[in-house]
């Protein structure tokens, strides 16, 4: 595209606003060297790589360029024989590949999860053997280390040994000279490499050495003392070594960097690539940015749309978001309104998120935004004078419409400010609407602004020309800053005059000078301008009551199961005490049973007993379930009975056909059944602990018994058992059992996706105590990616409890970043 629209809508300044996000120096070169794709298959394929930057950092992913160096003139600099690096350059490159590394894993690791970015970054060959070589010779300082050669270990042992032997009888010879007044100063200083002591000039003579130097006034000489020459002599040949060795390890490090240069160079490329894209996403987390829906025709929607650089000047809260949209088969929209209302900035900020969707960049605006593939952007925005090429700012404006019209076509975008200003307001008029006309039929988009009223009219006579207005309060005289689309705007000239005090009979002139047309089109823009606004209020009181009969609907629909659930828990409670009162008849009716086997009652009296007692349970039954029969209003003017009168009555219905039958039959009360031995594989509930588990062996001669309850065992006392039927204890033979309720073997996994933080909480907890219990070791919490928020709560969670062990990400053939593996202490 060419330049001059893309410095007029500033991409250049944004890209360098995005790339302070970059962590790497390649990186923040890699973002300002950006440019707008032709292709919308590059474009979309673009967009799918920032989708992923997006999700990996909402996720938290430890991907990361940071410590990444341009090492690029380094590897360029090792093709050279015979030369080498030096140690900062050699610690850069450790230092990269390091980073080269961890990314090439992290890629490789969630191929599943980035498959684009696993794509880039799974190739990488960092060489981190070549990395370990340096970092063992060289500190991240650059410093030459000791240990990188044994011999340079050696050599600088001896060198400090040396040193001390120099500075102890340095310090010995300068207290004597000291002593005898000799010297200027008791401080010895270093000439040319050597140890030097500052010596008058009258004694010169009386210290022996070589004199190094002497100073300006020539009162003092720096002598070398003789018995040090040899030590320092010493000193420089262990010096001479030491370069010889370091020099060695440079050439050998060199070597083996210039043996996967083009690795490393790769490498390092696709670490740029991936802090690129990570840039882009950080700017998107910063600015709330979405990526927009492109197409290669259609229409053109912008939906909230708001230019970054105003935003970082102003804050977003001072914002007011564009709307605009092209619609099919529009193809130009006229924009008028008053002076400083925002015309331009809304000229600037689709031109500059047109840009930046093309270069594939998030852009600040919000979902529904739906852009077109575009070849080519114009823009004639802003003072064009060149006083180079002589020409003023009409004739600098025509000469680039010319340019415009001679590009214009089928994926162009042409922004004109102020069409046809700069000349007689006549010919300006229709100059801009021929030029418009021009534009449209050659297939480009048009964004034009003007105070022509001319201009206005133009919507009218082609049904491809829309007109558009920046919004003004004429209460307050005052821009609001809001894009109405459909009717046209005034410039209120005249009326923002009048409020800034020019004389009542210039205001009044103007108005009387201005035509009838133009009088006519006044009233009727504004008159559009408030139906408009009074039409816009009414839809927002409808919105706004219909949300609140949403909200009552739902407020009902709340309470109507609240409601039932209250009548179900009453049903219940109602059962509870029906079950009671059957228990309690049950017992007087066996008190009665005792009392006629006294008296000698008839069987055939008791049978009838049971069988009356058995249909005063039933008929209690289907009065407490309305679904398990027909059921009985209670009548409420009848009198209430007490729970005494109501026992009474049920035993003397119970009683009255027992003492009924003869008392000649014999008595004879059946035995109850022995109770059958415990055996292996029998349902008991343990008493002293309330749950219920299988009998896995006996041991008559003991007296205990070996139970399991899951993949628990322990071995109680029989006395402790109660045998209990297969239908109380559940069907699960393997499963758990505690205060009447079976439930089933705890399992290794753990589903949360779609769950409320605070329900996620609760279920977890809930989990680690059955799997504890159950003995399990090792776990999976399913949270799945979405905005990472869960998955973090749970892994804040895992981290402080003292139930686990250890706690991590799921691998690639894991789950990935989508399940959390639990290992739980033993």
């Amino acid at each position: 595209m060419n330049r001059h629209a893309l410095e007029k809508l500033a991409l250049p300044a944004v890209l360098e606003l995005v790339s302070g996000q970059a962590q790497s120096p390649l990186g923040v070169a890699r973002v300002r060297e950006c440019e707008p794709l032709a292709s919308l298959g590059g474009l979309r394929a673009e967009h799918s790589l920032v989708r992923e930057a997006m999700a990996l950092l909402g996720d938290g992913g430890s991907l990361s360029a940071a410590g990444a160096c341009d090492i690029s003139p380094a590897l360029e600099h090792v093709r050279r024989p015979g030369t080498h690096l030096q140690a900062e350059d050699l610690s850069a490159v450790a230092a990269t590949i390091r980073v080269a590394y961890e990314a090439g894993c992290f890629c490789r690791d969630h191929v599943d999860a980035y498959p684009g970015f696993a794509e880039i970054g799974g190739a990488i060959e960092a060489h981190v053997e070549v990395a370990n070589q340096i970092e063992m010779a060289i500190s991240g300082r650059g410093e030459v280390l000791d240990r990188a050669s044994a011999e340079l270990h050696s050599i600088r042992r001896s060198r400090a040994t040396t040193q001390t032997r120099l500075r102890d009888e340095l310090d010995r010879i300068m207290r004597g000279l000291a002593a005898k007044g000799h010297l200027q100063d008791a401080l010895h200083t270093i000439r040319g490499g050597r140890a030097v002591l500052p010596v008058k000039a009258e004694h010169r003579r009386q210290v022996s050495g070589i004199v190094h130097d002497r100073s300006a006034s020539g009162e003092t000489y720096f002598v070398e003392p003789a018995r040090l020459v040899e030590l320092g002599n010493e000193l420089r040949e262990l010096d001479a070594r030491e370069r010889d060795e370091i020099l060695r390890i440079l050439l050998r490090l060199t070597a083996r960097v210039g043996a996967v240069a083009e690795e490393l160079r790769d490498a390092s490329e696709r670490v740029a690539r991936l802090d690129e894209l990570l840039a882009r996403a950080r700017f998107a987390a910063d600015f709330d940015c979405a990526i927009p829906e492109m197409t290669a025709t259609g229409s053109l929607r912008l939906v909230a749309g708001r230019h970054p650089l105003l935003e970082r000047s102003i804050g977003r809260e001072s914002m007011v978001p564009l709307d605009l949209e092209f619609p099919e088969g529009a193809g130009a929209i006229v924009v008028t309104g008053p002076n400083a209302g925002g015309k331009t900035v809304a000229l600037k900020t689709l031109g500059l998120l047109c840009l930046m969707a093309q270069t594939g960049l998030p852009i600040p605006a919000g979902e529904g935004t739906r852009l077109v593939s575009l070849r080519e952007v114009h823009a004639d925005i802003g003072d064009e004078q060149s006083l180079e090429a002589n020409l003023s700012t009409f004739s600098a404006h025509v000469a680039h419409l010319a340019q415009i019209c001679g590009g214009a076509g089928d994926g162009v975008l042409v922004l004109l400010d102020e069409l046809g200003t700069g000349t007689d307001p006549e010919e300006g008029a229709s100059l801009g609407a021929a030029i418009l006309e021009y534009l449209v039929g050659r297939g480009a988009r048009v964004l034009a602004t003007t105070h022509l009223g001319a201009l206005k009219m133009l919507a009218g006579a082609n049904s491809r020309v829309f007109n558009a207005a920046m919004e003004f309060a004429p209460e307050v005289l005052a821009p609001t800053f809001r894009l109405r689309q459909g009717v046209p705007g005034n410039s209120y000239g005249i009326e923002i005059a009048r409020k800034l005090g020019l004389p009542a009979e210039i205001v009044a002139a103007a108005e009387s000078a201005r035509s009838h047309g133009e009088r006519d089109l006044a009233v009727l823009a504004r008159d559009l301008e408030a139906r408009l606004r009074a039409a816009e209020e009414s839809e927002l009181a409808a919105a706004d009551s219909l949300a609140r009969a949403e909200m009552l609907e739902e407020e009902t629909r709340e309470r109507s199961e609240a409601v039932g659930e209250r009548e179900r828990e009453l049903r219940g409670n109602l059962a509870a005490r029906v079950d009671v009162l059957a228990r309690e008849a049950r017992r007087e009716f066996e008190g009665a049973v005792r009392e006629l086997r006294e008296a000698e009652a008839s069987r055939e009296a008791i049978k009838e007993g049971r069988k009356k007692m058995e249909a005063i349970q039933q008929a209690h039954a289907l009065e407490s379930d309305p679904g398990r029969g027909p059921s009985r209003a209670p009548d409420p003017g009848a009198p209430r009975v007490s729970k005494a009168k109501a026992r009474a009555r049920a035993k003397a219905r119970v009683r009255g056909p027992l003492f009924g039958g003869s008392a000649s039959e014999p008595r004879e009360a059946p035995k109850p059944p022995e109770p059958r031995p415990l055996q292996v594989g029998d349902s008991v509930r343990v008493a002293s602990f309330g749950f219920m588990a299988l009998i896995e062996s006996l041991d008559p001669e003991t007296g205990r018994a070996k139970i399991r309850r899951g993949t628990n065992a322990m071995v109680v006392p029989l006395e402790q058992l109660e045998p209990i039927a297969p239908a109380e204890g559940g069907g699960d033979r393997g499963g758990w059992t505690h205060r009447g309720e079976s439930v089933a073997a705890p399992s290794h996994r753990l589903d949360l996706r779609g769950q409320r933080v605070e329900d996620a909480e609760s279920e977890l907890d809930r989990f680690l105590d059955s799997a504890l219990v159950a003995g399990l070791g090792d776990l999976e919490v399913v949270h799945g990616k979405g905005t990472g928020a869960l998955r973090r709560r749970i892994g804040e969670l895992l981290k402080q409890d003292r139930r686990v062990a250890d706690s991590r990400l799921g691998g690639w053939n894991e789950g990935g970043a989508g399940v959390t593996i639990v290992s739980l202490r033993r």
